[in-house]
């Protein structure tokens, strides 16, 4: 494996590719951060603006093919695709936590942004972190492999329990801050202390959930290359369009496709027995992205399938009083039929 140092005098020679492709990169993820506030809600809209920014990802799949060959053209858009699909778990927990504390409007948005900047952050440091570590010790491979099969098993562990261990995970930081009858109101959290007090925890409980999705991100990209500038590079363009991506996952993920977890658990199964198994039982790349999105498809094609959605799990999560036990109120403040 290249050193990460070894790319430095290319990335920041004005006359090179790798230059100017983490420039686009940079200046695209600037304008895109900069138009987030006004990200329009209607899903339609939403739909439209996330397949542009996929457009762009595969514009810069046929730049490296161009420029680096076809190789490294395939390594790029497999890392892509992977790591495009892992942040589409990631948003959809975000979006979780933020139906489960009611949050709307300016908060929503607010929440939306700094999620976006944490998940920006989390992946840089952490894959930075993970490429640095193979280059210095090669078994490190096996350790990614344990990860991923670990991240497997929490994301199926945990698939129903988002919005519910924000909420209980609030009310224990909070708990003298909440109102007295401990409910989460459906039109967002009254009171201007405890609005930014809510606001806050939910801002620190996405960091959270960004930095578990940048790990489990981390063997899943070096499990298709070796190339450092393609790791970089991937999970750039992947983390591009973040905003449409929370408002489509929103409208249209977060209510049909509710066994999407499974796929991605399975795409971590892939990527950890591919790093396990190493060079005695080789997977190729191939094989590995069509057994790992094979599998989601099917996952996909059964949430269609089964009325039974994530919606019941946001909407319909009981909200804890001040002890952490169920109160009959729902987290979207309707009242269940006794009957």
């Amino acid at each position: 494996m290249d050193s990460p140092v070894d790319h430095l005098p290319d990335l920041f020679s004005l006359g090179s590719p790798n230059f100017w492709f983490g420039v686009t990169i940079a200046a695209i993820a600037l304008f895109d951060l900069s138009h987030l506030h006004r990200e329009d809600e209607a899903p339609r809209r939403t739909a439209v603006h996330a397949v542009s920014w996929a457009f762009v990802g595969i514009l810069y799949a046929g730049a490296i093919h161009s420029w680096a060959g076809p190789t490294l053209g395939q390594e790029f858009l497999a890392g892509l695709l992977f790591e495009k699909a892992l942040i589409v778990g990631n948003v959809l927990v975000i979006a979780s936590i933020a139906a489960a504390f009611g949050l709307r409007g300016e908060r929503e948005r607010r929440v939306l942004l700094w999620g976006v900047l944490g998940a920006w952050t989390m992946r840089i440091l952490v894959i930075t972190a993970s490429t640095a570590f193979l280059y210095l010790e090669a078994s490190a491979t096996y350790l990614l492999g344990v990860v991923a099969l670990v991240a497997g098993i929490v994301l199926v562990q945990f698939r129903t329990a988002y919005s519910d261990l924000a909420v209980r995970a609030a009310r224990r930081l909070l708990g003298r801050r909440l109102p007295a009858d401990g409910d989460l109101p459906s039109g967002g959290w009254k009171g201007s202390s405890v609005t930014a007090a809510i606001t806050l925890v939910a801002v620190v409980e996405v960091q959270v959930v960004n930095l578990a999705f940048a790990v489990a991100a981390s063997p899943t990209i070096h499990a298709v290359t070796e190339d450092t500038l393609v790791i970089m590079a991937s999970n750039g363009v992947a983390l591009l369009g973040l905003g449409p991506l929370y408002f489509l996952v929103k409208a249209t993920l977060l209510r049909r496709f509710h066994l999407l977890e499974f796929g991605l658990a399975s795409l971590l199964f892939v990527v950890g027995a591919k790093l396990l198994l190493g060079s005695s039982i080789p997977i190729s790349l191939e094989a590995t992205v069509s057994l790992a999105f094979g599998t989601i498809a099917l996952y996909a094609v059964g949430s269609l399938s089964q009325p039974l959605g994530l919606q019941h799990v946001v909407q319909d999560a009981p909200a804890r009083d001040a002890n952490g036990s169920a109160s009959s109120q729902r987290v979207n403040g309707s009242t269940p039929d006794p009957h």
